[in-house]
C-alpha cells in the first residue's frame, strides 16, 4: 500500500512532487487543495506528471508493495482457485513508432462492424488498430500530431465512426473508419484534461474531464453535421474535484458508461467513487447521485465496461479488474470479484468483444516505461 504523503504539482508546464511528513498509521492521505493543480493548459504531458511523482516516491521509499500488490492470476471471490481465468490470456503488442517516445496504451475500443480493436496512445497520440486473431496492432492514425500530441479516450459507434480524445488542446476528433478521414473536430476549451467518452444508444457522445467537474455532450445531429458547440454539463456540487496524495492524484473524472440514453455512470479515479448521472435533452441540468459501493475493496476506478447489471471497472493502481453488480436503480453496487492477471501493467482501458474483455496496459505508473506495450485479451471473470 502507498504510504500517505502529499504531492504537489506546480504550474508553468513543469511537474514536480514535493515530499511532506508521513501521516500517522491509519490516518487518511492528506488532500491537496485543487489550487495546487497546474494552471490551465500547464499539463502538456500527463505521463510526465505520473513519472515525476513515481520517481519521487521511489527516492523516498514510499512505494511499499505497489509493484507486487497482487498474487497474479488469482480471482478474489466465493469458492477457491482461479475460476475467473479458465481460458488463457492472450496479448497483443503495439510497436513503438516514435523512437524513444513510449506508446502507453491508455484506452481501447472494439468495433463490432469490422471486428477490430482500436487503441489510443497517451505517449505520442497515435491510434493503433488490430484484429483478435493477430499478434500485434498496426498504426491506424500517426502520432506526434500538433492537434493530437496525446490520445486518451477512444470509442466507436455502429455507424462507422471513431472518436478520439485529444486532451491537450481539449478536442473530440471524429474519424470515418473506412477512409481514416477526419470528419469533425469539437472543441471543449483550454484548462482541462479530457479522459474518457461513451456513445449512447441514440448516438449522443458524453466526455469526462479529469480537471474540470464537467461532463461534455455532443449530439448525434452535431456529429452528422460535422460541427456544433459542445454543451458543458456541470457535475457539481455533488462531485467535488480535488487533488489527492496518491500517485494518480491529479486524475478526477475517469471512466464512463451509458446505462440508458439519458443515464450514465462516471468514475472519480482519485476519490474511489462512482456516480449515477441523469441528463435531460436540450438542458444543461443533470441529476447526480453517488453510488454506494459494498462488498470487496473498491479502488482507483478508471476504464469501465457495462454488460446488463454487471459493471467492469479497472483498478489501475491495484492492477485488477473489479466486477460489480448494480442494483435496479443504479444507486448501489456490490464488488463481487477482483481479478488480477499476469499481463496487467497499470490497466486503464477496457472493451468487450462479446465473450471476452480487452484491456489496455498504459504503464503510466511503471518506471521505466519500456516495451513491450500491450493489450490483454482475457475471459470475462466469473465465480460460477
Amino acid at each position: 500500500m502507498l504510504a500517505a504523503t502529499t504531492a504537489v504539482v506546480v504550474g508553468g508546464g513543469t511537474a514536480a512532487a514535493s515530499a511532506s511528513a508521513q501521516a500517522p498509521p491509519g490516518a487518511p492521505a492528506p488532500v491537496v487543495d485543487v489550487s495546487a493543480l497546474p494552471a490551465p493548459g500547464a499539463i502538456t504531458n500527463p505521463a510526465s506528471v505520473s513519472e515525476s511523482l513515481m520517481n519521487d516516491l521511489l527516492r523516498r521509499g514510499d512505494l511499499g508493495d505497489l509493484q507486487d500488490l497482487t498474487r497474479l492470476g488469482r480471482v478474489e471471490g466465493r469458492g477457491t482457485g482461479s475460476p475467473g481465468l479458465r481460458a488463457p490470456t492472450r496479448e497483443y503488442e503495439l510497436p513503438a513508432t516514435a523512437g524513444v517516445v513510449p506508446v502507453l496504451p491508455e484506452s481501447i475500443a472494439y468495433d463490432e462492424r469490422s471486428k477490430t480493436y482500436f487503441v489510443a496512445s497517451s505517449g505520442d497520440g497515435a491510434v493503433y488498430r488490430g484484429t483478435l486473431d493477430g499478434d500485434r496492432a498496426d498504426v491506424f492514425l500517426p502520432g506526434l500530431q500538433l492537434d493530437r500530441p496525446l490520445a486518451f479516450g477512444i470509442e466507436t459507434d455502429d455507424r462507422g465512426h471513431l472518436y478520439v480524445l485529444s486532451p491537450v488542446p481539449g478536442q473530440v476528433q471524429v474519424y470515418d473508419i473506412a477512409s481514416k478521414r477526419r470528419i469533425a473536430t469539437f472543441e471543449t476549451g483550454a484548462g482541462g484534461l479530457l479522459n474518457d467518452l461513451v456513445v449512447t444508444p441514440g448516438d449522443d457522445v458524453y466526455v469526462t474531464d479529469s480537471l474540470r467537474p464537467t461532463l461534455f455532450r455532443i449530439t448525434r445531429e452535431q456529429v452528422d453535421a460535422g460541427r456544433g458547440t459542445v454543451e458543458a454539463l456541470p457535475l457539481g456540487p455533488a462531485v467535488q474535484y480535488t487533488a489527492t496524495a496518491q500517485i494518480n492524484g491529479v486524475f478526477n473524472g475517469g471512466g464512463i458508461v451509458a446505462t440508458a440514453e439519458n443515464e450514465l455512470i462516471v468514475s472519480q479515479i482519485n476519490r474511489d467513487k462512482l456516480f449515477r448521472v441523469r441528463t435531460r435533452p436540450d438542458s444543461d441540468q443533470v441529476d447526480v447521485r453517488p453510488i454506494r459501493i459494498t462488498g470487496k475493496r473498491f479502488g482507483t476506478p478508471d476504464g469501465m465496461e457495462l454488460d446488463g447489471n454487471r459493471l467492469y471497472a479497472l483498478d489501475n493502481l491495484g492492477q485488477r479488474l473489479m466486477t460489480l453488480r448494480l442494483n435496479t436503480k443504479r444507486t448501489g453496487a456490490k464488488v463481487l470479484l477482483r481479478t488480477a492477471d499476469r499481463t496487467f501493467r497499470t490497466p486503464t482501458g477496457i472493451a468487450s468483444t462479446g465473450g471476452r474483455l480487452l484491456v489496455s496496459n498504459s504503464q503510466l505508473f511503471r518506471i521505466p516505461m519500456l516495451p513491450p506495450y500491450t493489450v490483454s485479451n482475457i475471459r470475462i471473470p466469473s465465480n460460477d
